[in-house]
């Protein structure tokens, strides 16, 4: 029996184990600190939602799906990266050291996104931006959008909306 959601076009293929290499090589970046992927996009909230002038609006909160909120909060005080006692306002309070650990862990990746985009040049960069944008348009509206899952999220960085989620905040 054949796999309905197979790829086989050699481009969407190739995009996809790229994208997996990427998630990858991510993934094992944050595990040497012992985090998740899911609780990387939790603590990076934080730090910027608390690092946020009264001016600016702080980014987006992560969706997460019910009760992987409460868990990976549990986990990450029991790590030391954030304060047993949440602040005011409900959210978690980043651990100073944590701070500094979530600093060197963003400098880390944006190592490895500048190693990853090496072999490409200026223009083969912009080419490839041109070319997928464009094909996110013509997915965009060849697809029905149902309100429960939406392209915007892939803009945001975020993880496909789960149908059971919790927005922080």
């Amino acid at each position: 029996m054949s796999d309905w959601f197979e790829v086989k076009e050699p481009l969407l293929c190739c995009l996809q184990q790229s994208l997996a290499g990427w998630q990858a090589a991510v993934d094992r970046i944050l595990a040497q600190s012992g985090i998740s992927a899911m609780e990387w996009r939790l603590l990076r909230y934080l730090h910027a939602h608390r690092g946020a002038a009264a001016s600016v609006e702080p980014p987006d909160p992560p969706v997460l799906e019910n009760g992987r909120y409460e868990e990976a909060v549990c986990s990450l005080v029991e790590r030391g990266w954030l304060e047993a006692r949440p602040a005011r306002d409900g959210l978690p309070i980043l651990r100073a050291g944590a701070v500094r650990r979530l600093e060197r862990l963003a400098q880390a990746i944006k190592a490895l996104q500048s190693v990853w985009l090496a072999p490409l040049s200026l223009e083969e960069r912009g080419m490839m931006i041109c070319c997928l944008s464009r094909m996110q348009r013509q997915l965009a509206s060849a697809t029905p959008r149902t309100g429960e899952s939406d392209y915007s999220t892939v803009e945001q960085g975020l993880p496909p909306v789960a149908s059971s989620r919790r927005r922080l905040g």
